[in-house]
């Protein structure tokens, strides 16, 4: 196909286009009859109302003078330069790849539907027919929500759908949409607001799959719902509608229709640094979990400030929490800020999709714009962290034993065990409870370890839970500062016992100096770290002091203190024996330390 030498040069000296005339030529592999639709190359701002020839059209003006062009490719106005046969595959959008996106991706009225006045926030995304459906709020107060269908690679295509949602829980405005996939048709959640009195609700849509207009609407009624409703996270799970209500505890509704049919709560003891943990994507299945990407809030520096975290759950009844990221993995962005006191310190998440092996999370960025970031899947895995223990992990509930697994197992680590290499260690752990931390050893490559704890009703538990290791010896006496009998003080939480000393008890107690030179004898690697945790309920006091001669031996020891006694003595016998001392607050009732020698004149194998 030739085209006429004006429109040539113009396309050829503009930007968008010029990669199409590297040769002078036209455009290549042209053939008849072949059409796309590449939008006029001056495109200007939008005409409305009386100037526009008419309502239903997109209407703009041509910046090259060329009057009031439309942006479709039908048989209205048309800038010149507009191109309505081409060669196939030279649609601009067609030559984009989402490789060659900048993220994050922005949206705003400058780029998708600008006939629609205001802003593009607190946005989500949902793969639909090979490309993706948009949806997004439009301002702050009465907002609606509006609908795009974008291509393949995030290129708006059509027209925006404004939904109409007619219902009393939402009478004064409609926010924060998310969408999500149930029996196989596009649905989203949005928060109904009502202005007297003040108040919010959750509702969901059914949107038509070709129209995308309003199907059904819903209002689900759930009796221990707060004033201020609006992170609920749907979700389809096999062929039933669920919803995360809180993350913390893990609370979960079954939804039919206008109905909440079952509350399933379960325990969550995630460590996360983020502040309160709310709503925000709907759950994305991947694998045997779903991964939800939330919003947190916390004040920092006097202000409410909004981030990004990611947890997941199983893809199982009752959906127990399973991984977290300790830390958010995005914050505002300062430097984009609005020069306005009134703008809250936010970014949104509504929603994720995955695009190889990334996801494609939108935000909304200080209640105005969106901005779609992109994080790689391998880099997400690489931080997430257990939130509970192994199925094959042996614990009971109602008690602290979940709380202790989080806090050395997940992403606390308390004993502050990732700083280490710990392949071929030895270990003496004292205070071995159910073997968390035993446990945690093993799974970082220790090689022995000596495993003290008097309580039965934990050694059971401890054995259990360590039987698939080798190296592991299992000692069912407390350790003292020497042989003596004593006396087990049982509470009903076995997580935390007493000994009585001195009491002409029927337990006998290990010496320490027993103890340390045991396990020294069975060390099977001297280049290995030789390490003490002691965790004893105030008799660290005792114990410690007690090996003072034979704690050069070690290369690490960690425990917990319970008393300024017991940190007092711990700490000037370590300190003397020519370790550096870590602990928290020594004010706080307890805490943790964590004491290192170094070796060869540096830290002792610090991973």
């Amino acid at each position: 196909m030739t085209l006429p030498e004006e429109k040539r040069r113009s396309l050829a000296k503009h930007p968008r286009y010029a990669k199409f005339f590297r040769d002078g030529g036209d455009l290549p592999g042209a053939s008849a009859g072949s059409r796309v639709s590449l939008e006029c190359i001056h495109f200007g701002e939008p005409v409305r109302g009386d100037a526009a020839p008419d309502r239903t059209r997109d209407w703009h003006k041509c910046n090259a003078g060329h009057g009031v062009v439309c942006k479709c490719n039908c048989n209205a106005a048309k800038c010149k330069d507009y191109i309505a046969d081409a060669a196939e595959n030279t649609d601009v959008a067609a030559s984009t790849s989402p490789d060659s996106i900048q993220w994050p991706l922005r949206f705003d009225v400058n780029n998708i539907a600008p006939h629609v006045r205001d802003r593009r926030f607190n946005s989500s995304l949902l793969a639909w027919q090979g490309g993706y459906l948009f949806a997004w709020r439009d301002r702050l107060a009465g907002s609606n929500i509006w609908v795009h269908r974008l291509d393949s690679n995030f290129k708006p295509v059509g027209s925006a759908v404004k939904l109409i949602l007619r219902h009393e829980d939402c009478a004064n405005g409609r926010e924060d949409p998310r969408l999500f996939l149930h029996d196989e048709k596009p649905h989203v959640m949005i928060t109904g607001v009502i202005a007297k009195p003040i108040h919010t609700n959750v509702l969901y849509a059914r949107l038509n799959p070709q129209s995308l207009q309003v199907e059904a609407l819903f209002s689900p009624r759930y009796s221990g719902r707060n004033l201020w409703e609006k992170n609920w996270c749907f979700f389809s799970h096999d062929g039933d509608l669920f919803a995360v209500y809180t993350i913390a505890p893990h609370k979960v509704l079954r939804i039919d229709g206008n109905d909440v049919t079952e509350v399933i709560q379960t325990d969550n003891f995630a460590y996360w640094t983020g502040g309160e943990m709310r709503g925000g994507a709907s759950p994305l299945r991947v694998g045997d979990e779903y991964w939800s990407f939330f919003h947190a809030n916390k004040i920092i520096n006097g202000m409410h400030t909004y981030h990004t975290g990611l947890y997941t759950f199983e893809a199982k009844y009752p959906f127990r929490p399973r991984r977290i990221i300790s830390d958010p993995i995005l914050w505002p962005d300062p430097k984009t800020r609005v020069d306005d006191p009134n703008t809250a310190n936010v970014i949104f998440a509504g929603s994720a999709v995955i695009l190889g092996d990334s996801f494609i999370v939108p935000h909304g960025v200080y209640d105005r714009w969106t901005e779609c970031h992109k994080f790689e899947k391998a880099d997400l895995e690489a931080k997430l962290v257990p939130i509970s223990p192994p199925d094959d992990f042996a614990y009971r509930e109602g008690c602290n034993d979940p709380k202790i697994w989080q806090a050395i197992s997940g992403g606390y680590d308390e004993y502050k065990l990732k700083r280490l290499d710990l392949r071929g260690a030895t270990v003496i752990d004292i205070g071995a409870h159910i073997g968390i931390a035993a446990r945690e050893f093993l799974s970082r490559g220790t090689s022995v370890i000596h495993c003290y704890e008097p309580d039965p009703r934990n050694v059971d538990l401890l054995r259990k839970n360590l039987a698939k290791y080798d190296g592991v010896r299992i000692f069912d006496k407390p350790v003292w500062s020497h042989k003596t009998a004593m006396a087990l003080d049982v509470r009903e939480d076995p997580s935390h016992n007493q000994i009585g000393v001195n009491c002409d008890g029927p337990i006998l107690a290990e010496a320490i100096e027993d103890v340390i030179l045991r396990a020294k004898a069975e060390q099977p690697h001297n280049d290995a770290l030789f390490v003490l945790k002691i965790d004893c309920e105030d008799s660290e006091g005792a114990i410690i002091p007690a090996a003072e001669h034979l704690l050069h031996l070690f290369d690490v020891v960690v425990g917990e203190w319970h008393s300024y006694f017991s940190l007092s003595a711990c700490r000037s016998a370590l300190l003397a024996a020519g370790f550096a001392f870590e602990t928290s607050d020594p004010k706080a009732p307890g805490g943790i330390f964590f004491a290192q020698k170094p070796r060869g004149g540096s830290v002792a194998k610090i991973a």
